[in-house]
């Protein structure tokens, strides 16, 4: 693998793999990128100035007519013959510094003696390479002046799911993740057939009025959560209070049994006569008469308050129900609506891909035809 850096414009740094080895001249020693520019130092004089060509080359002694203090065999100067790229430079000579080491030598170099090393940009980018995506299954490979290209339209780069699961998802792959394997996509409730979201199936079967419960008292299996409450109030083994706890009576039971008990008037004539003498409502000269009214007023009161609250009960499931069923429709069609959105998303995208894929195939087929008609020609 190898590291690019400004060699493709609207890549800043990108890591690939040459089919081929490169040559070590076009990445800098100390850092191993590949980079269209690098910097060297040149041979010097001992007075600072740089060695005239013919010295550099051949090692030859200087000139008759140059002063021998002036001029030094640069074979026996040590000198740094080691590329860098911008990024390192700055690394050996720190903010105002002009003088540094190689940190592969340890020889001195110095900032007015590096030259610029210019790589032939066009011999780099008609290299052939790998698709980066090569470890997610692309075997492709291309110039590298066509990977910019190519990875517009590869179908194993990395997107993100259109359902907001946070995973990563190879273009490729996809239309499976988004079907069985991601846990947001949308499926069927098993007991009421709607719609939900994976993720949300344990709350939604804490509240599907559709999944079959248990009667706590009766033991009945046969129910559905939306009627649990409606058995509620009829089942037969569910304990009740006696409807005259306000006066004072502590009896609960079945409602059979409280039935029988409310039966008994009997056993409440000493609850109603600690309530009437506690109130003053009853006179001395005719206690019994007053004592029969008084029970007559308490029949009345409770059928009409029996069948009052019949009437609440009634209204009030039939407002809860029509509530439910309106936050159903409402939760239906938004996720109907999310789904939707997402499919035509995927669809867009995959159609977008394709015809990427087909114009490169197009310009493949071209290239390759024209090969083979210089072939021809030759």
């Amino acid at each position: 693998m190898e590291t690019l850096r400004g060699i493709i414009p609207s890549i800043p740094t990108e890591t690939v793999e040459f089919k081929r080895t490169v040559p070590q001249k076009w990445k800098c020693d100390q850092c191993g990128v590949i980079t269209g520019t690098l910097w060297r130092s040149s041979a010097v004089h001992t007075n600072g100035h740089p060695l005239p060509p013919s010295l550099m080359m051949n090692g030859t002694s200087a000139p008759a007519s140059s002063s021998s203090s002036n001029h030094i065999n640069p074979s026996l100067i040590p000198h740094c013959v080691h590329r860098f790229c911008g990024q390192c430079l700055e690394t050996i000579f720190v903010g105002v510094q002009t003088v540094g080491k190689c940190s592969l030598d340890r020889l001195t170099i110095h900032k007015k003696q590096m030259i610029e090393s210019v790589i032939n940009i066009d011999s780099i980018l008609s290299q052939e390479v790998f698709c980066t995506h090569k470890s997610r299954g692309c075997r492709k490979t291309m110039l590298l002046s066509e990977l910019e290209n190519h990875l517009k339209a590869c179908l194993y780069g990395l997107v993100h799911c259109p359902l907001k699961c946070g995973q990563g998802i190879t273009i490729k792959s996809l239309p499976n993740h988004m079907a069985t394997d991601c846990p947001r996509r949308i499926i069927a409730c098993e007991f009421c057939d709607e719609d939900i979201v994976l993720e949300s199936k344990l709350e939604h079967d804490n509240i599907c009025p559709r999944k079959p419960v248990v009667c706590n008292y009766c033991k009945n299996k046969s129910l559905f959560r939306a009627d649990l409450k409606e058995h509620l109030e009829k089942c037969e083994l569910k304990p009740r209070n006696c409807r005259l706890i306000p006066l004072g009576c502590k009896y609960s039971g079945t409602q059979i049994e409280v039935d029988r008990h409310e039966k008994d008037w009997t056993a409440h004539m000493d609850i109603f006569l600690k309530h009437i003498l506690q109130t003053g409502t009853i006179t001395q000269d005719k206690p019994k008469n007053r004592l029969a009214d008084v029970v007559n007023i308490v029949k009345n009161l409770n059928a009409e308050n029996a069948e009052l609250m019949d009437r609440v009960n009634e209204f009030s499931d039939k407002v809860e129900q029509l509530e439910e069923t309106n936050i159903k429709l409402v939760e239906r069609l938004n996720k109907f609506e999310a789904v939707h959105r997402a499919e035509m998303t995927s669809i867009r995208t995959v159609i977008e891909l394709m015809r990427k894929e087909l114009e490169n195939f197009k310009l493949d087929y071209r290239r390759a035809n024209k090969d083979e008609d210089e072939e021809s020609e030759v």
